[in-house]
């Protein structure tokens, strides 16, 4: 078999299709899982009821994103949750850069106080970056860059007013 046989090379195409991409970014930089030709969707699903009976709906990109929870309260007024998609290590540390602001969280789920920010920053904002970085990435070299992925957003809206409408 030749050294640079078709095999070989077919079996690097999806691998280069699907690759991480170094990011320089201010703060510096990001390992991101994007692939080049092909970009998260968001799309709305049912949520699991809350503890009332209350159904509620989510808008997710998927694995490598975030979800945004919409319920209704006592009151009937809609509430939301922001959280990651991944499930994360203790010790993790999830970071979304929307519209020029940044929040922190050091699990999975956004702070309550910061919620009704970060959904209006999705609705008003063209892309989003969601960055993580666990304990046992960062291990012994805590210069290691941390994972991200680019949210395009210019699905969001029709997504959340779809979920909206299902409360």
């Amino acid at each position: 078999m030749p050294r640079y046989s078709p095999i070989r090379w077919c079996g690097l195409l999806p691998l280069a299709l699907s690759a991480c991409m170094m990011r320089p970014q201010p703060g510096g930089t990001n390992v991101d899982f994007q692939p080049p030709l092909f970009s998260p969707h968001w799309v709305a699903e049912p949520y699991p009821a809350s503890g009332d009976g209350r159904p509620g709906c989510a808008v997710t990109a998927g694995h490598n994103a975030i979800r945004v929870v919409l319920m209704r309260d006592a009151s009937h007024a809609i509430v939301h949750q922001v959280s990651s998609e991944r499930t994360m290590a203790p010790g993790a540390e999830l970071t979304l850069r929307v519209n020029q602001h940044v929040y922190r969280t050091g699990g999975g789920m956004f702070p309550a106080g910061q919620t009704e920010a970060i959904v209006q920053d999705l609705r008003a904002g063209d892309v989003a970056y969601v960055e993580w970085n666990e304990p046992e990435m960062r291990g012994n070299n805590s210069r290691n860059p941390p994972f991200s992925n680019t949210l395009r957003l210019d699905e969001f809206n029709a997504r959340y007013a779809e979920c909206k409408s299902r409360l």
